[in-house]
């Protein structure tokens, strides 16, 4: 397994990972850059089709190497969350299309909410 790409610049303060975007979906970048906002200055550039470069420039005194190592935690945590997503897409959107079947058939009948029906008993 390759180890993680890590660049310092100890000048800038700051550390520049290499992702590979076959691993690591762009919105998968995006949404473990945006956690990191709070802790640094975010910079994102294209190495190549395969690869994306993100700087992280910490707003206070920090590990480098750490820090690294928790963007690479958050860029797995963000790219399950989205194959899980995908996974379950199918059954998201049957669940959405019986809850709006559902609201049809109460309009139909002339009650506006579920309350309404409780109301009755």
């Amino acid at each position: 397994m390759d180890e993680p790409q890590f660049k310092f610049d100890k000048k800038q303060n700051s550390i520049i990972i290499t992702v590979k975007t076959d691993l690591y979906p762009l919105s998968s970048i995006y949404g473990a850059a945006y956690i990191f906002l709070d802790r640094c200055y975010i910079f994102l550039d294209r190495n190549s089709e395969s690869e994306v470069l993100v700087e992280l420039t910490p707003k206070n005194p920090e590990d480098l190497e750490l820090l690294a190592r928790d963007f690479f935690d958050e860029l797995l945590n963000y790219s399950f969350y989205e194959s899980q997503s995908r996974k379950n897409l199918e059954l998201k959107n049957t669940l959405l299309r019986a809850a709006f079947f559902a609201n049809l058939c109460l309009e139909d009948k002339g009650l506006e909410k579920y309350e309404d029906i409780e109301g009755d008993s």
